[in-house]
C-alpha cells in the first residue's frame, strides 16, 4: 500500500511538473539567460572539443568563480542528444528522483507515513512544481545533495564507512554544479564528526574522511585554480589584491550566503507576522 501510494505521488509530481514544462519548453520563447549560456559552453565542448577551466561566474561575492565539471556534466548529457529541451527532460526525470529520495531519506530517519507526507507536500507545492519549467543549476544539483544526505543517514544507521565517505564525494560534486553547497558544509562536517563519534572510530577514520573531502575537492577546483594562478588574476582583478583573491571571496561567499538566509528567516518571524501575534 505504501509503494502503491508513492507511485500514485510520483504519478501526480510528474503530471503538474510536465504541465509547467510544456509550457515553458514549447509554447513560449526561451528566456533564461543562465540556462541558455549553460547550453552554450556544453554544446560547445561537444562541437570543437574545447574544455574550459572555469565553471560559471557568481555574483554574491562579486564574481566567484565555480568548477568547470558542472559544464562537463551537461556535455556529457548532449552527447546524447544535442537539444535544450533534452536537459529540459532531463531536469523532470531530475525531479522524479528528487521526490524518491525525499521519501527514502525521510522514511529512513522516521517512519513511511512521515515519507509520504514529505514527499506529497514537495509534490504539490508551487515553489517546487516550477522548478519544471527550466533547467537550473539549483535545480540541478537538488538530487546530488539529497543523496548525500541519505547516504550520511545510511552509514549511521549501517554502521558502513564506505558508505560515508562516498556521501562526501557527493556532496563535493553538488558543490561543483551550485556553488552555494559550500554555505552548509559546517553542518555537514558537523553531522560527519557525529557519525563517526557514534560508531566509536579511531582517529585514522576522520583522518581518511577528511583526506577524502580534501582531495575530491582538489580534483573538482584543482582547473579553475591552474587557471587564476597561471593568469594571475581572479575575475578581472589582479590575483594579489585582497579584495579578489580566491580565498577572502570564498569566506565571504560563504558568510553572505549564510547571512542572506538567516535574514529571510528573521524578517519571516519579525516583519511578517501580524501585530496581534505579539
Amino acid at each position: 500500500v505504501c509503494y502503491i501510494a508513492l507511485l500514485c505521488i510520483l504519478v501526480l509530481g510528474f503530471t503538474l511538473g510536465m504541465q509547467v514544462f510544456r509550457s515553458s519548453y514549447f509554447n513560449m520563447p526561451y528566456e533564461m539567460n543562465d540556462a541558455n549560456r549553460d547550453y552554450m559552453v556544453a554544446r560547445h565542448i561537444i562541437h570543437y572539443g574545447e574544455r574550459p577551466l572555469t565553471g560559471p561566474y557568481y555574483g554574491l561575492a562579486g564574481s566567484t568563480v565555480g568548477s568547470p565539471i558542472y559544464y562537463y556534466f551537461l556535455a556529457s548529457l548532449l552527447a546524447i542528444q544535442d537539444n535544450i529541451v533534452f536537459l529540459g527532460y532531463v531536469s523532470m526525470f531530475l525531479r522524479i528522483v528528487v521526490l524518491v529520495l525525499i521519501y527514502c531519506l525521510a522514511a529512513t530517519m522516521f517512519n513511511r507515513v512521515t515519507g509520504l507526507t514529505a514527499v506529497f507536500l514537495y509534490a504539490i507545492s508551487q515553489a517546487t512544481i516550477q522548478q519544471s519549467n527550466f533547467f537550473w543549476q539549483p535545480y540541478l544539483m537538488e538530487p546530488f545533495i539529497l543523496l548525500s544526505y541519505l547516504l550520511l543517514v545510511w552509514s549511521h544507521l549501517k554502521k558502513n564507512y564506505g558508505l560515508l565517505l562516498a556521501s562526501i564525494m557527493v556532496f563535493v560534486f553538488s558543490t561543483t554544479i551550485y556553488l552555494s553547497v559550500f554555505a552548509i558544509l559546517p553542518i555537514y562536517l558537523s553531522a560527519i564528526v557525529f557519525v563517526l563519534r557514534q560508531q566509536r572510530r579511531t582517529w585514522r577514520y576522520f583522518m581518511g574522511a577528511l583526506g577524502t573531502l580534501a582531495g575530491t575537492l582538489f580534483l573538482s577546483y584543482s582547473p579553475p585554480l591552474f587557471y587564476i594562478f597561471q593568469n594571475k588574476t581572479w575575475s578581472g582583478g589582479s590575483l594579489s589584491s585582497l579584495n579578489t583573491s580566491f580565498f577572502h571571496q570564498s569566506l565571504y561567499a560563504v558568510i553572505g550566503n549564510f547571512f542572506v538566509r538567516t535574514n529571510i528567516l528573521l524578517n519571516f518571524f519579525f516583519v511578517q507576522l501580524p501585530e496581534k501575534v505579539w
